[in-house]
């Protein structure tokens, strides 16, 4: 659910709810301490239950933030790897005849410019499934054709893995573009913000001022820290993409056809 939500409206809510509770914690420290009590400062044992759990905080966004870079730094890997196994296939087919050589790169580069659309498509374009899933087998018909005609030699093996291995990789992207932080983490570290809010009110209003104003800058910057981590574990949309500039290079250079033997 936290997945599919716009970033802004996460972001509004936690902010929301944030201060709600930094509120709650004003409330509470009134039912539970004696008004002579209110002007003098939190014991030291607040003091600490308010550093154990904003600290224990900072861990937990350290973390989500620390999965979510590597999951956007393996999808941007991904797109370099296949584009390099895509270009170095290309490469392979001067081992076969020129005509052969032509054909196969032309339904490349048509397979190669659909993966680069889906790539930058936000919502991963799943209405071009169908199609990319038709030019990858005009591609391997092709392929296999071409290499039945020739005689039985190493061109053989080394084109085939060249085709498996931009095959296998498309696979893998397609896996790390659905592979998305649990919603159970997330929801978990939304409850440390809310609960922190709480006792950073309790603890606050020990010293009998409010500092709403400090307060909601500190909420503020939690609640865009918490947008960032699910912005960058999104790689279907949001603010912060996975670049496709290898792709469309390789896409480029295919246009062009094979360079002249």
């Amino acid at each position: 659910m936290l997945n599919a939500a716009p970033l802004w409206l996460i972001s509004v809510l936690l902010f929301a709810g944030m201060f709600a509770c930094y509120e709650l914690g004003f409330l509470l420290h009134r039912r539970v301490r004696h008004r002579a009590d209110a002007a003098e400062p939190g014991t030291t044992d607040e003091s600490y239950s308010h550093a154990g759990v904003f600290g224990l905080l900072a861990l937990l966004m350290a973390f989500a933030f620390s999965l979510s870079i590597a999951r956007h730094e393996e999808r941007r890997q991904l797109v370099t790897d296949e584009a390099n196994a895509i270009g170095s296939f290309a490469n392979r087919l001067a081992l076969l005849p020129p005509a052969a050589e032509v054909e196969i790169t032309r339904r490349l580069h048509d397979y190669a410019e659909l993966r680069l659309q889906t790539g930058l498509a936000a919502d991963g374009a799943p209405g071009l499934q169908a199609e990319m899933a038709r030019r990858h087998a005009a591609l391997r018909g092709t392929l296999y054709a071409a290499l039945g005609r020739q005689p039985a030699d190493t061109r053989l093996p080394v084109l085939v893995q060249g085709f498996d291995d931009f095959s296998d990789l498309a696979t893998k992207r397609g896996a790390a573009r659905r592979s998305r932080l649990p919603d159970e983490v997330l929801g978990l570290l939304m409850v440390y913000c809310l609960a922190g809010a709480v006792l950073h009110g309790y603890t606050v209003a020990g010293s009998g001022g409010r500092h709403r104003t400090t307060a909601a800058l500190f909420f503020l910057l939690l609640s865009l820290a918490f947008a960032t981590i699910l912005d960058i574990d999104n790689p279907r949309g949001g603010f912060i993409m996975v670049s496709q500039a290898d792709m469309a290079d390789v896409v480029q250079r295919l246009a062009a056809g094979p360079p002249p033997r």
